[in-house]
C-alpha cells in the first residue's frame, strides 16, 4: 500500500490501521446454517499500539462486540431489543466484533452500527 506524500498520516501509522481492520470480525461460514457471530481476532486488537512521535500521542484499540437483531427491526426502539417481544416471540441476535480506538464509547459504537449496512 502506497500512501501519498500529500497526506499527514504517518507511513509507519498504516500497519497499525491494517491490523485493526484485520482484527474486525468478518462473515463466516455457514452464515444460512446459524453461523449469527462474525467473530474478530481479540489478541491482534488487544496488542495494537501506535505512538505518534510529533504530538507524543498514544494511540491504542480496543475489542467489543456489537449485537443486533436479526429481525432488521430499528435498534433506536428498546422495544426492538428485547430478548423476546412482548407477544412471546424470542428475538434472534447476531454480533459482529470490532476493534476501535480505545477513546470511542458506547455511544460512538453505536452511531457507526446504526450507520452501518451490515
Amino acid at each position: 500500500m502506497t500512501v501519498k506524500n500529500e497526506t499527514s498520516v504517518p507511513q509507519d501509522f498504516i500497519l497499525p490501521i491494517m491490523q485493526m481492520l484485520d482484527s474486525v470480525g468478518k462473515i463466516p461460514p455457514g452464515l444460512f446454517k446459524g453461523a449469527l457471530t462474525f467473530w474478530g481476532y481479540y489478541p491482534e486488537c488487544k496488542n495494537i499500539s501506535y505512538r505518534f512521535t510529533s504530538r507524543n500521542r498514544l494511540w491504542e484499540t480496543e475489542y467489543s462486540r456489537a449485537w443486533y437483531n436479526l429481525g432488521f427491526k430499528d435498534g433506536r426502539n428498546p422495544d426492538n431489543c428485547k430478548a423476546v417481544s412482548d407477544s412471546g416471540v424470542p428475538t434472534i441476535f447476531g454480533g459482529i466484533d470490532l476493534c476501535l480506538p480505545k477513546g470511542c464509547n458506547s455511544n460512538d459504537v453505536l452511531t457507526l452500527v446504526q450507520s452501518s449496512d451490515f
